[in-house]
């Protein structure tokens, strides 16, 4: 499964960029998940089983760094 990061800094746009991104060429339907909130960060307590239900989707999952045990 292809991923990419956007990194830098707090507050110059990453997530913009990321929806810009997500509404423009990409034609798969496409969610987000805000790791900022606890109830985002809950969803990943099963990763595994939470992250299948977006098979061939764009996810967007921001603030990742909440979860740095998410990627292995």
């Amino acid at each position: 499964m292809p991923i990419v990061a956007l990194v830098g800094p707090r507050q110059v746009g990453k997530t913009t960029l990321a929806f810009q991104i997500a509404g423009s060429d990409v034609k798969k339907k496409t969610s987000y998940l805000d790791l900022k909130l606890d109830s985002g960060l809950s969803k990943l307590d099963d990763p595994e089983t939470y992250l299948r239900r977006f098979d061939n989707q764009l996810l967007m999952i921001d603030v990742v760094q909440r979860k740095p045990d998410l990627f292995r």
